[in-house]
Order: structure tokens, then sequence, then C-alpha cells
């Protein structure tokens, strides 16, 4: 982490003196720091079509989470197919029909912040037929952002980073098991936001200690990890899979038999990501 914000200020201020405005896909707004994402069309096709099929194949409710660039500056981001008619607008079209894109996500982090959480967890729990159950909201750190090393001379005010959480029994990964959805001691040292969900995991499973027999496979990127405490309080277990580090068969675990499927990702990973043909093993 340390080297990677190195290169980043070093790249920084070399774009900066040469006096470019964007550098790696993050500008400054009068909002704070924002992506706007020049996507390699022809890998967003593929995943777009990996999704499709997916979804199709196996009846899963598949959400795409926007970013600060698409909320903020719409124009970057109005032809792309990820948010036509073939693609996936329906939550970005949400989120931006509920409140001020503003007030949606952190001044210096790709993420959407605490208020967008329930409003997304909203949208997916409806397609589920759900009904919205708030889990408990507590302060963590303040947050200064993962964009922010990309601009040396912008310096976002900190935003407070909140969890979602809620009890459960078990989380399983990497031959450990924990008691708790999130590794909160994080939030005493740099990276606040990689204790949610204990980081990213290939796969995890999750008991929560309800005796419903509910069961979800959800596969996500670390913009599920706030939506996850809202899942908890409807499904007895939910596994979960990041497909940048899982390497099984997604058809092997479909065969387990859940009662849903949800794909959920942030619309980075589906505009340039190279795993998303996983799904279709």
């Amino acid at each position: 982490m340390v080297t990677r914000e190195w290169w980043i200020k070093v790249n920084t201020l070399k774009d900066t003196l040469l006096g470019r405005l964007i550098f790696d896909k993050v500008m400054p707004s009068e909002h704070g720091l924002v992506e706007v994402w020049f996507e390699d069309s022809d890998q967003l096709k593929r995943n777009i079509e990996f999704l499709k099929a997916f979804e199709a194949k196996v009846n899963a409710i598949v959400n795409v989470v926007p970013h600060s660039g698409s909320l903020l500056v719409p124009s970057y981001h109005d032809d792309s197919l990820l948010y036509d008619s073939e693609g996936y607008p329906s939550l970005r079209t949400w989120l931006m029909s509920q409140s001020s894109a503003s007030s949606l996500m952190y001044q210096g982090d790709h993420h959407l912040n605490h208020f967008a959480t329930p409003l997304m967890a909203e949208h997916l729990l409806n397609q589920l037929g759900l009904n919205l159950i708030q889990p408990t909201l507590s302060y963590c750190a303040d947050f200064s952002g993962t964009l922010q090393p990309y601009y040396l001379s912008f310096k976002p005010k900190l935003d407070s980073l909140w969890v979602y959480d809620t009890p459960i029994e078990s989380i399983q990964f990497n031959n450990q098991t924990h008691s708790s959805l999130h590794d909160l001691s994080a939030c005493e040292g740099n990276n606040a936001y990689g204790g949610l969900m204990h980081g990213n995991q290939g796969f995890s499973s999750i008991q929560t200690g309800l005796k419903n027999n509910q069961s979800l496979l959800l596969i996500k990127d670390s913009h599920a990890h706030q939506l996850i405490p809202f899942l908890a309080l409807h499904y007895q277990t939910i596994d979960v899979v990041d497909l940048r580090h899982f390497n099984g068969s997604i058809q092997a675990l479909v065969d387990q038999g859940y009662d849903d499927v949800v794909v959920f990702v942030g619309e980075g990973s589906v505009r340039d990501d190279r795993n998303f043909f996983k799904l279709s093993r």
C-alpha cells in the first residue's frame, strides 16, 4: 500500500507539472475527487455479455453500483454501453431519483457512503421481495478516501466513515473463523475501509444465526461490504464470492441450490475487470 501510494504521488506530480486535469480516471470537482472512467469498450461489452448470460441461466439479480463520476459528471458516461437499455442502468437511475448525488459519496473515495447504502439496499431488497430492515450504524474513523493520493494539491475534507453491522454466528474464509462481519480494529489504523468484511476474500461463508433455512449466493466486489449487514437480516446462510480472488467453479456453487443469487459489483469492475468470464464456468 505504501509503495502504491508513493508511485501514485510521483505520477500525479508529473501529470500536474504537465498541466493535466485528469490522472488515471480521477479529477477534482467542487464536491471533491471523483472518478471519470474511460472504459475499455471491448472488455465492457464482454463483461455485460457474461453478466447477461449468467443472469438468464440462474435467474440471478444483477446490480451495478455507479461511482462518483457517473453521478456527478454524467456526460462522460451517458453514452456508455453500461447504462443503455442492454446494460444495467437501474441502480444508477434509482439513486439519482432519490437524492442529490453529492450527498451519496465520500469526497475522496470511489465507494458510495453510508447515506447511499440504505438506498442501494432498498433497491436490491425490493427485487428480492424483502423488506428493508436497518442494521446498526456506528462511527468507525475519519476517512480521507483512497483517491486522495492522486492529487497532491487537492486535500479533500475528511469524511466520517460509518459502518453498518449486525451480529452473526460466524464468518469463515481461508481456514479462519470470526464471530463478526467486520474487523473494526481496523478503525484505529491507516486502512479503516479494509476492515469491512475482513477485506476482500475469494470465498466467505456466513452463518447469520437466523433459522429460516434461506440461503444466498452473493457475487461481489468491495461495493457490497456495507450491503451485507442488510442481507444478513434475511438469510440464514450467505456465501460470498469475489471473482478477482476466486478460482473455483461458480456453477458448482450454484448447483448447491441457493434460494437467491445476486451479483452486486461496482461499475469500475464491469468496465475493465477481466474476471467476469468466471461466471461461465
